[in-house]
């Protein structure tokens, strides 16, 4: 057995690479929000 293929069968990079661009993609959204916020709390 392959130790790199979990029991999903996605590989280990795969999954990891996919797993980034998820994160990242969060990342930019807490940033889009924290903006917002931080305007919204100076605009009160």
């Amino acid at each position: 057995m392959n130790n790199t293929v979990k029991a999903d069968g996605i590989p280990f990079e795969e999954k990891m690479a996919g797993l980034k661009a998820k994160l990242q993609e969060q990342f930019e959204k807490s940033n889009e929000l924290q903006e917002k916020i931080s305007k919204n709390l100076n605009d009160l």
